[in-house]
């Protein structure tokens, strides 16, 4: 499920600048950001998509870090794509985060199989620990959980 984390010092102040923070595997589905859509509706938000990216970036290549689908979802926010340079993603994030006064951020963890997790840092885990900012942390759905609630709620359906 979706969860909002909100450090301790934190000031209330609404969603009027929201980043989503991407690195979107291809295998992840737009229902991923259903929920950052709808807060984002509501509060009538900026959106940036933050992709933290090395010292070489190419913006000739710019395309292939906009995946189609969720540019679809999320054009009613309008959202614009940003590129900061960095070697640590989270200081990068923290720059980004307090040069464009973004109000929520939002993540989306990978899931990782139990090898990558003794040898994989979780970002979205740092940042938490990290962030001074409220965040909107959403599960990663990818094409195959999505086919496999439809085989489950089939089968629930014969069973019935």
């Amino acid at each position: 499920i979706p969860l909002i984390i909100v450090p301790e010092n934190a000031v209330f102040r609404l969603p009027v600048n929201i980043a989503l923070a991407s690195d979107i595997d291809p295998e992840t589905t737009c229902a991923t950001v259903e929920i950052l859509k709808q807060v984002g509706e509501k509060f009538s938000s900026r959106l940036s998509i933050v992709w933290v990216v090395d010292e070489e970036f190419d913006h000739k290549n710019e395309s292939r870090y906009r995946p189609t689908g969720f540019i679809n979802q999320l054009k009613s926010l309008d959202p614009v794509f940003e590129y900061p340079s960095g070697s640590s993603i989270i200081k990068t994030l923290d720059i980004f985060i307090k040069s464009h006064s973004i109000d929520l951020l939002a993540m989306i963890p990978h899931k990782h199989d139990l090898l990558e997790r003794f040898f994989t840092e979780s970002i979205t885990k740092k940042m938490i620990f990290h962030s001074d900012i409220p965040m909107l942390v959403m599960p990663q759905i990818k094409s195959a959980d999505i086919n496999n609630m439809e085989k489950d709620k089939s089968v629930t359906e014969i069973n019935v």
